[in-house]
C-alpha cells in the first residue's frame, strides 16, 4: 500500500512541475512578436528566449536553495538578491508580453 501511496504522489509532484514549468515558459514567450517576420528569425528569437528562461529559470531556484541554507548568512544574503533578481526580471518580461499581445489585439 505504501509503494501505491509513494508512486501515486511521484507522478502528482512529477505532474504538477511539469504543468508549472510549462505555464512559465509559455508566459515567458508571450513576448515573442507575432508571425510578421520570417520562420527562421522567429525560430532564433523563440531559442534565445527559451535558453534566458532557463537560465532565469535556473537562478530561481539556486537562490530558494541558497535562502533555505541554515547558519550561513552572507549565503542567505546572495541567495535572496539572486532569487530576488530572477524573480523580477521574470515579472517583467511576463508583463512586457502581456503589453505587446494588448498593443498588438488593439491594433487589429
Amino acid at each position: 500500500m505504501d509503494f501505491l501511496l509513494e508512486l501515486f504522489m511521484t507522478i502528482t509532484v512529477e505532474v504538477s512541475v511539469e504543468l508549472i514549468v510549462s505555464c512559465y515558459l509559455k508566459l515567458m514567450q508571450l513576448i515573442l512578436p507575432g508571425k510578421t517576420i520570417s520562420e527562421r528569425a522567429y525560430g532564433i528569437i523563440r531559442n534565445v528566449v527559451t535558453v534566458i528562461t532557463v537560465v532565469l529559470l535556473l537562478g530561481l531556484l539556486a537562490g530558494l536553495v541558497m535562502i533555505l541554507v541554515p547558519d550561513a548568512p552572507i549565503v542567505n544574503l546572495i541567495g535572496k538578491y539572486i532569487f530576488f533578481i530572477s524573480l523580477g526580471i521574470s515579472a517583467f518580461q511576463i508583463f512586457l508580453g502581456i503589453l505587446v499581445r494588448m498593443i498588438r489585439k488593439f491594433q487589429r
